[in-house]
């Protein structure tokens, strides 16, 4: 029986008619729902809501990239998105990675990768992973995606361009200083957007199925 703290029966209900400006709990709360909703498990779908929150924070558009990813996720499954292997972290199949496992596999990692990265969608999701890795080496680091570059500092500052919606990431360590600024402008989000994520939200209040259950579990490709 669902409790008041059960997962499936809180959450944002966005207007269908106009955009909105949410709070960072409701960008949480939305953005873990619609994960799970959408096949991810709810480790991995707590890490979406996480760093779309910590995104939303810093002035950035985090859930229409996620709607996007979620999106892409019904077409290839999530497993044919998770990394080969902890030194392989690049999708078996050809796919693009999912920027939410790969992040969780680097900060488990606690280093930047030896061997590069394969393509990764929605890679602006994967910049508050980058800011915990920064913390944890105690420097920043830089993403470069095609011609754009980000900059993601130990103390969550950011300093970024508009990045492609899939790309292969190289990563760096950066000597470059970002000024503090000014407080960041909380982001718009598009009906689309909202009404689509609620949609998958709604999906958690679903009974699992069996092949949900077998996409879901572990980040990393349980093939040999």
């Amino acid at each position: 029986m669902s409790g008041a703290s059960d997962p499936t029966t809180t959450g944002f209900r966005p207007p269908s008619d106009q955009p909105a400006h949410l709070s960072g709990n409701e960008v949480e709360t939305l953005a873990m729902k619609a994960a799970r909703g959408a096949g991810m498990d709810w480790g991995l779908a707590e890490e979406a809501g996480h760093a779309a929150r910590w995104l939303h924070q810093r002035g950035v558009n985090s859930l229409t990239p996620l709607t996007e990813l979620l999106d892409a996720a019904q077409s290839t499954g999530w497993t044919a998105m998770r990394p080969a292997g902890l030194e392989q972290l690049f999708a078996r199949k050809g796919d693009c990675l999912c920027p939410i496992t790969l992040g969780t596999v680097l900060t488990d990692m606690a280093r930047l990768p030896r061997h590069g990265i394969g393509a990764v969608a929605q890679p602006v999701l994967l910049i508050p992973f980058l800011g915990s890795l920064a913390g944890t080496l105690a420097r920043p680091i830089t993403m470069q995606v095609g011609a754009s570059q980000i900059i993601v500092t130990p103390q969550g500052r950011l300093s970024t361009d508009a990045l492609p919606s899939s790309g292969i990431p190289t990563l760096s360590p950066s000597g470059t200083a970002i000024d503090q600024g000014e407080k960041h402008a909380s982001p718009c989000y598009p009906t689309g957007t909202l009404n689509r994520l609620n949609a998958y939200a709604l999906e958690t209040t679903v009974p699992v199925s069996d092949a949900s259950r077998a996409d879901a579990g572990s980040a990393l490709d349980d093939n040999d």
